[in-house]
């Protein structure tokens, strides 16, 4: 690291078993007769084209998708948003499934000859569950589309503690949250930054990359590593229970005091300090019931999300687009980004500073819910 850090906290021993990481993906063969014997209904099973609208960050609600495979494959590699619940112990786990009888539930594990998606949905559908799906096709299939590999704590440990190289990298902003807090080794790479700064990406492109930011709520993490997939990088994983489940659960968290006088090996923009540019969240809630005219909430999601649901009477500028709309904003009003976790919105607040500093700016850093109707509920960070 090209900075000086301070520990904190106690490590959490992780008692795991791994599965030896390994990216060479060979193409699945079609299903066979054989593999068809025993699926849940055919209307019913769905394919990768089905499933990627699904398996986004910020995370559903209208859907749970479920990961019917031992434990022991769930954490070096699963579907993003997919929670484990492995069929041999469906039915000590019913808990976790919703309370909905009606929300979609989509069941996948290890591709057309494995059975166990299609036995937990039998399962599910006996239950009384009404909007079952399989992913016959399952998590070779979703890895062989380019769909991003997530990852869990224990792995991401386990990878970091190994002997094979490893570079872990924070997508969230560097002065409002990098610099409060990140995951020991990572280093920060924000993704709204990412072309300018990808040389900090190793030469080796079968280094295994892991890209993590605000928990599921955050896309960030996804967006980078996308963008290093398409570079040509082989191990590429994301964390997407990111950094507010490694606090929770290891404990150990590195905060920057100071930077190393000899900088990093690419240049980094001046960045703004911890905790700046964060909005009261009282005063905003008192901005947002009053709604005064010199106030602009610009709404920095991507385009998709924000078609779902919105903030009535908020701008929007997907934070990839600003750099080219900042000096559109008014200079004579207040203005507030939101996101759904602060990530988005702290990395817009940063670049409407750097480059047009006269601007009156502030962000959310807070869980944003938006609702159907227009309107949106904000609370602290767990």
């Amino acid at each position: 690291m090209n900075a000086r850090t301070k520990l904190t906290g106690l490590a959490m021993a992780v008692a795991v078993a791994f599965v030896p990481v390994s990216m060479a993906w060979a193409e699945q063969a079609a299903p066979t007769a054989e593999d068809k014997a025993g699926w849940f209904h055919e209307e019913h099973v769905v394919a990768y084209d089905f499933i990627a609208p699904y398996a986004v960050l910020p995370q559903r609600d209208d859907v749970m998708i479920v990961d019917s495979r031992p434990e022991r494959m769930f954490g070096p590699g699963h579907i993003p948003t997919s929670v484990l619940i492995p069929d041999s112990k469906f039915e000590e786990m019913t808990g976790m499934l919703p309370e909905a009888k009606d929300q979609m539930l989509i069941f996948y594990c290890g591709g057309y000859a494995c059975k166990l998606s299609h036995k937990s949905a039998f399962k599910a559908e006996k239950m009384g569950y009404t909007n079952v799906k399989v992913y016959a096709a399952g998590f070779p299939d979703w890895k062989e589309n380019g769909g991003s590999v997530s990852i869990d704590t224990a792995y991401v440990q386990q990878l970091m503690a190994g002997e094979e190289p490893v570079m872990v990298f924070d997508s969230r902003p560097k002065g409002s949250k990098y610099d409060k807090g990140y995951i020991p080794g990572a280093v920060s790479l924000p993704d709204s930054k990412f072309d300018a700064m990808k040389g900090l990406l190793p030469a080796n492109k079968d280094t295994a990359l892991v890209f993590y930011c605000g928990g599921f709520i955050c896309k960030l993490s996804d967006n980078s590593a996308q963008a290093a997939m398409k570079m040509g990088y082989t191990k590429v994983f994301t964390y997407p229970a990111g950094y507010p489940e490694w606090k929770k659960l290891v404990g150990v968290v590195a905060m920057l005091v100071s930077p190393d006088a000899n900088g990093a090996a690419v240049a980094m923009p001046e960045m703004a300090a911890p905790g700046e540019g964060a909005i009261d969240l009282e005063e905003f809630k008192g901005l947002l019931a009053e709604r005064p005219d010199n106030l602009v909430i610009v709404d920095v999601r991507d385009d998709e999300e924000r078609a779902v649901a919105f903030l009535e009477g908020s701008l929007h500028i997907p934070v990839g687009a600003l750099e080219d709309k900042v000096f559109d904003l008014p200079d004579d009003k207040k203005i507030v980004f939101i996101c759904t976790a602060g990530g988005r919105s702290g990395e817009a607040y940063d670049l409407a500073k750097l480059l047009n500093p006269g601007l009156d700016v502030a962000f959310v850093d807070a869980v944003v819910k938006y609702n159907k109707d227009g309107t949106i509920e904000v609370t602290p960070h767990g």
